[in-house]
């Protein structure tokens, strides 16, 4: 199946598969997101577009030819979000399932071979395609995501109470960063499927591009002359909000509340900022984070499910 390279994106044909693969959108919403991933693509060529074309159809025009495609986003750190697979005629039940299975099979050999290590799909809980789908294309069910928003109150803007651990600037080379990573994903609840899939230096790499990147807001605690946890935050200063982008305690540190009162210094560092709101995203199954995060007022807005594949070697069930 042909690679598109968004780059040049020039023919009727690849652009009529770019507007299959962004899905069954307003012609207006779907105008502005080519645009978006076109800009994107000839900035960074982060984009990567697969198409089915049935070539035999030589007296139809060449965007009709188009079957089927499919978008993916490579991300920083040895990641990449692929969108739902796109079948032209949909109605057509025989075959369109195992077309869109050729072409996620022909989107990971890609991805392999750009040296992508995690391949993320976030979809609506209930969304179709069924669940049996992405387990067929050789994902697992992650978790699913909680969006929590918390506001900042009066409260907040308040200076810090005397902490049980201080909270030091994570110094550049990311070797101590790293270190207590690891440390707090042992028996994390969010998400524990995604550990192992990528080296600390790659999930480091990630977080990173997300947002606008603050190194004052990459935060380790230490507590009895050694690290115990971090707290990793990115500006969104066009939204208005503080996004906790990581919040995580070491084994041995747990069961004391310090989660508690990272979630108030991220807030009381989202306040000096003068934003209104701190976002995240927790595992529903992590019953404890989300009560800490309600207990500082936090709302859960949103549910989306998490698939995730290693596109090196897809677990691919039959």
């Amino acid at each position: 199946m042909p690679i598109i390279n968004l780059g040049e994106l020039t023919t009727p044909q690849s652009a009529a598969a770019l507007r299959l693969a962004v899905g069954s959108r307003s012609e207006t919403a779907a105008e502005s997101l080519i645009a978006s991933v076109l800009a994107s693509a000839a900035a960074r060529d982060d984009f990567l577009l697969v198409a089915a074309v049935d070539d035999s159809r030589e007296q139809e025009s060449p965007s009709s030819r188009v079957q089927a495609a499919v978008l993916a986003q490579l991300l920083a750190g040895r990641a990449a979000v692929v969108w739902t697979p796109q079948v032209a005629d949909p109605c057509i039940a025989a075959g369109s399932r195992s077309l869109a299975l050729e072409l996620l099979a022909a989107v990971h050999a890609e991805l392999a071979r750009r040296g992508v290590h995690l391949t993320q799909v976030i979809a609506e809980v209930g969304a179709t395609p069924p669940e049996d789908f992405w387990q067929a294309a050789g994902y697992c069910h992650a978790g699913d995501l909680c969006y929590v928003a918390i506001p900042v109150v009066q409260s907040n803007r308040a200076s810090a109470s005397k902490l049980p651990f201080a909270l030091e600037i994570a110094p550049p080379d990311d070797t101590r960063l790293a270190a207590i990573l690891t440390q707090t994903y042992r028996g994390s609840l969010d998400c524990p499927l995604v550990d192992g899939l990528r080296e600390p230096a790659d999930v480091l790499a990630g977080y990173r591009t997300v947002g606008t990147y603050r190194p004052e807001w990459w935060l380790i605690a230490r507590a009895h002359g050694q690290d115990v946890g971090c707290l990793i935050l990115a500006d969104h200063p066009e939204q208005g909000h503080v996004e906790l982008v990581y919040l995580g305690i070491a084994p041995p540190w747990r069961g004391r509340r310090w989660g508690r009162l990272l979630t108030a210094a991220a807030l009381q560092l989202a306040a000096r900022v003068g934003h209104e709101r701190l976002v995240l995203a927790v595992d529903e199954r992590n019953g404890p984070a989300r009560a800490q995060y309600a207990a500082a007022g936090g709302v859960e807005w949103d549910t989306r499910r998490i698939w995730i594949c290693d596109p090196r070697n897809p677990q691919v069930s039959k």
